[in-house]
């Protein structure tokens, strides 16, 4: 048994060193940070980023009304107790929107970026597709956020091939875009 698993493992073995892989890699981050459309999808994310947090401010000045009315109501004195506790549930239940409205604008602000950057992912992934294709490359990896790669050789990084094949400048700089990217490698894992 132990001789039939050596002699397979040696003609496994000696398959792999006969058969040339070609392994290519891309920051994919760096590219979709290079896409020109990238700039328009900060701009709208942007935009509702801002309606969200003027409708945050807008609630938490009412909110802060109600508390301070409330606060004033009780020092005067006199007030009947079910009046107070009736403010008292208005601001927890408005405390509480608040709350729900800060989830939901985070929910949908992640939404809208998928949605938004999908387009340009797809772009990206046909593109590395195409030129790993027409350049023979067998597994492309994505080197973005800090992939471990512990050696690449500068020659398989195929940054300059598939900025050709988007046709982005060479002299093109990368948009800051922060926090704001999904990671292209999601959304096209197990492709290459």
């Amino acid at each position: 048994m132990k001789k039939a698993l050596l002699a397979l493992t040696l003609v496994f073995v000696a398959l792999l060193s006969n058969a040339q892989t070609k392994v290519g890699y891309i920051n994919t981050n760096e590219l979709v940070a290079l896409m020109p459309q990238t700039d328009s999808v900060k701009t709208k994310l942007e935009a509702i980023r801002n309606q969200w947090m003027a409708e945050l401010q807008q609630m938490n000045s009412t909110y802060q009304t109600k508390v301070t009315e409330y606060k004033q109501l009780e020092a005067a004195g006199g007030t009947l107790p079910a009046r107070l506790e009736i403010r008292r549930q208005e601001i927890a239940e408005l405390e509480q929107k608040i709350n729900q409205t800060q989830q939901y604008a985070q929910q949908d602000l992640a939404q809208q970026e998928q949605a938004l950057f999908q387009p340009v992912i797809d772009m990206v992934l046909a593109a590395i597709e195409k030129v790993a294709k027409a350049k023979g490359y067998d597994f492309v990896l994505d080197a973005a956020d800090g992939y471990n790669v512990l050696y690449s050789n500068p020659e398989h990084n195929l940054m300059m091939a598939v900025r050709a094949e988007l046709k982005i400048p060479v002299d093109a700089k990368p948009i800051d875009l922060g926090e704001t990217v999904p990671n292209a490698a999601g959304a096209g894992a197990g492709q290459y």
